[in-house]
C-alpha cells in the first residue's frame, strides 16, 4: 500500500466551536452577503481551513470566509481558493480552502497580517 504524502506546510489544529460563513467571488468582486448559515469548522491552519457545507462548492474558485471562534477578538475575513471538496455521505460536503498569502495592510490578493496574528494565537492555544 502506497503511503500518502503530507503536502501541507502548516500544522492543522482544531478550535472548539469555531464557525465560518463564506461567499464566492464573482467576476469582479465578492457579492454583498455571506452564506446565511454558520458552518462547523473541522480544522484550521495558518495556510487554510477545512469546514462542512450543505452545498458542493466549485474547486479552484476564489472564496472569502468569515471566521469566528471563541477566544478571537471579533471575526476575521480571509480570502483563498477552494482546494478540494469531498462528499461526506450525509448530504453535506467537506471543503478545503487554501488561504491567499498574508501582507501588511491586506494588499490586494492578500490577507491582512492581523488575521495571521490571530490565527497564530489560536494555534498556540488549540494545537493538537
Amino acid at each position: 500500500m502506497k503511503k500518502k504524502v503530507e503536502r501541507r506546510s502548516c500544522r492543522r489544529f482544531h478550535v472548539p466551536d469555531a464557525t465560518v460563513c463564506y461567499r464566492m467571488k464573482r467576476v469582479v468582486s465578492f457579492p454583498a452577503a455571506y452564506s446565511e448559515e454558520s458552518l462547523y469548522v473541522n480544522n484550521l491552519s495558518l495556510g487554510g481551513i477545512n469546514f462542512y457545507s450543505p452545498r458542493e462548492l466549485p474547486e479552484g474558485k476564489s472564496i472569502q470566509v468569515l471566521l469566528s471562534a471563541p477566544g478571537m477578538q471579533g471575526t476575521y475575513e480571509l480570502t483563498g481558493r477552494v482546494a478540494w471538496v469531498t462528499p461526506t455521505g450525509r448530504q453535506q460536503f467537506q471543503v478545503g480552502v487554501e488561504f491567499d498569502p498574508y501582507a501588511p495592510g491586506g494588499r490586494r490578493g492578500c490577507n491582512k497580517i492581523e488575521a495571521l496574528k490571530s490565527l497564530i494565537a489560536l494555534e498556540e492555544k488549540c494545537s493538537f
